[in-house]
């Protein structure tokens, strides 16, 4: 049909691999907090790649959909490092990194 969109739906079957350029869907649990958004939001925040730590190669690429809902009734505890004490833990120093605003047009990532 000329100037409209095609769309397959395939039917959801369970796997534990892929195989190279197949199409799957998962939960990707990590480590620590990382900021996105949703892919239909912002294709550069809602993109990623996981790259293999061993031999630098693309082990896959991805969209995040959404993020996964997490409970509500989560309670602040008390902790048993202040910040003064992980700092010096961590041999590090506390700081506050702001990113605002659009890029600079000269500093845009190609698409």
């Amino acid at each position: 049909m000329p100037g409209g969109n095609l769309r397959i739906v395939l039917p959801a079957v369970a796997t534990r691999t892929l195989i190279a350029n197949e199409v799957g869907l998962c939960n990707l649990p990590i480590a620590s907090p990382v900021a996105f958004d949703c892919y239909e939001e912002s294709r550069d925040a809602g993109a990623f790649i996981l790259v293999d730590r061993y031999s630098n190669e693309t082990a896959a690429a991805g969209i995040i959909q959404f993020a996964l809902r997490r409970a509500t009734n989560i309670q602040w505890e008390p902790l048993a490092a202040d910040k003064t004490a992980r700092a010096q833990l961590k041999r590090q120093r506390p700081c506050i990194v702001w990113f605002t605003g659009p890029r600079p047009e000269s500093q845009q990532l190609p698409v």
